[in-house]
């Protein structure tokens, strides 16, 4: 078992550190790189893409997005298939704030941050005036040997993604 954290919340979330790590991981928060969170170490194939918006109510069920991209340690890049029908891009950022190590088992909790294309104004007002929109949401991550699942929650949406991992 491995920890290495850059927020302690997430020790406490997943409970898998000892004193003596957590120790260790609050040093390592002194030093870290703070809210900016540090960039990811896995590159990935995304395989598949779902996703759902359950404060829309035209849109209550997970569909699947005909989504599929690759991950390269912090950069990000896929292209999918909006719940209006409309083939969007995606290009960002991911970052960390922590991940922990139980065997297999990896978790990641920290964020992604880029463009998006493919909205119009039924997402909202701003989308009519401009064909690529900023974004920034919440990613966790849950690896199992070289699968993975990804979830990120931005604006109206939570997605979930099959991954593979490359290295």
């Amino acid at each position: 078992m491995s920890c290495r954290w850059t927020g302690l919340v997430l020790a406490a979330a997943v409970g898998v550190c000892s004193p003596a790590l957590a120790q260790d991981s609050a040093q390592s928060d002194r030093d870290g790189p703070g809210i900016l969170g540090v960039p990811s170490e896995r590159s990935r194939a995304i395989l598949g893409g779902w996703g759902m918006h359950p404060f829309e109510p035209q849109f209550p069920e997970l569909d699947w997005t005909s989504g599929f991209g690759l991950a390269v340690g912090q950069y990000y890049a896929v292209t999918f298939v909006n719940s209006y029908g409309n083939r969007g891009f995606i290009g960002a950022l991911e970052r960390y704030w922590g991940t922990a190590s139980i065997g297999l088992v990896d978790v990641g909790v920290g964020y992604r941050v880029g463009l998006v294309t493919g909205y119009d104004e039924r997402l909202f007002t701003l989308a009519n005036y401009t064909p690529v929109l900023p974004f920034a949401g919440l990613l966790v991550s849950v690896d199992i040997g070289p699968l993975g699942i990804e979830s990120v929650y931005v604006y109206k949406a939570i997605t979930l993604e099959a991954s593979l991992r490359l290295s």
